[in-house]
């Protein structure tokens, strides 16, 4: 699994990395650190970490910017290294890199994670470092929309790692949250972890949804594109129940973003999964980009919002 981890040294971002002890990733995974110094001007080269002397004559504004974004630069590539330290006490199996990028933090994580055809970006929910403030809400909330890849926002995990045991998937029969669930299913979790499987029936919204998967809705009625709520929630549940895990399932009445940020306060989930968008035409339900991004942002524990694998190609 490749996984790029935006780093900025903040406690926020301290906290994303703590929070990967319990994201489930396994033992084969090649990570890569980076940090970006939110500098437009840097000297020549310096991001690869070489030096290039200035001309003969240079504007002493120029090179008094050149140096301020030599230092950032450096000060990010020490941030870097700490994260580095950090990662070796959650796995010893990692391959773990390190990088140092300038300009738009956002727009450096966005495109770095497609370069190296990432599976999961992991971002802090907030940061206040001196490398340009890389995790305040607004920049999380941007990667989380922009990427075409899965965004896990790590936050401070339980004291106890042994209490972690509650997961929450938050359904609508979409793609997108069938992407959710089969991510669950594929991670690498300890013995004994519960999942929940929740959507959210507001009766002022009509419903509409596809199927699930082929496999498990096989036996419905094959020509009827309307399915209730409950026959959603109980197909994705019997999905990760015929996979080994210990799984409940539950229709809750009210607004998608309340339900779920109200499950995960009642049960004490570590993290909360759902898909990055739902239906997208006239149907519009669920876990559109706007609820998904919501429950990132509201959320207590770790929130991760999850892409079609296929999807990060279009």
């Amino acid at each position: 699994m490749r996984v790029l981890i935006a780093y900025d040294g903040s406690d926020g971002s301290n906290a994303s990395l703590d929070d990967l002890k319990l994201a489930g990733l396994g033992k084969n995974v090649e990570a890569t650190v980076l940090s970006v110094a939110e500098v437009w001007l840097p000297p020549t080269g310096m991001s690869a970490g070489t030096f290039e002397p200035f001309p003969t004559y240079t504007p002493p504004e120029i090179r008094k910017a050149h140096e301020i974004a030599a230092q950032a630069i450096e000060k990010a590539r020490s941030v870097a290294n700490e994260a580095l330290t950090r990662l070796s006490s959650i796995s010893s199996s990692w391959k773990v890199s390190v990088e140092v990028r300038t300009g738009s933090p956002w727009e450096e994580v966005v495109n770095r994670a497609n370069e190296l055809d990432t599976n999961l970006i992991v971002v802090g929910s907030h940061g206040r470092s001196a490398l340009g403030r890389l995790f305040l809400g607004s920049v999380s909330q941007k990667i989380i929309n922009e990427a075409r890849r899965s965004v896990r926002v790590g936050r401070k995990p339980p004291v106890s790692p042994s209490s972690a045991r509650d997961l929450i998937i938050g359904v609508d029969g979409s793609p997108g949250s069938d992407a959710a669930v089969q991510e669950v299913a594929r991670r690498e979790w300890p013995l004994g972890m519960r999942t929940h499987v929740v959507t959210a029936e507001d009766p002022n919204v009509p419903m509409a949804f596809g199927g699930l998967n082929e496999e498990l809705t096989k036996q419905e009625d094959s020509k009827s594109e309307r399915r209730s709520v409950q026959t959603i929630v109980e197909a994705a549940a019997r999905y990760l129940r015929q996979v080994g895990f210990d799984t409940s399932a539950e229709v809750k009445q009210g607004d998608a973003k309340k339900v779920l940020l109200d499950e995960a306060k009642r049960l004490n989930a570590h993290c909360i999964f759902v898909g990055a968008s739902g239906w997208t035409n006239s149907l519009d339900r669920f876990l559109l980009g706007s609820v998904s991004t919501a429950v990132a942002n509201g959320a207590e524990c770790s929130v991760e919002v999850v892409r079609s694998r296929d999807r990060a190609h279009t």
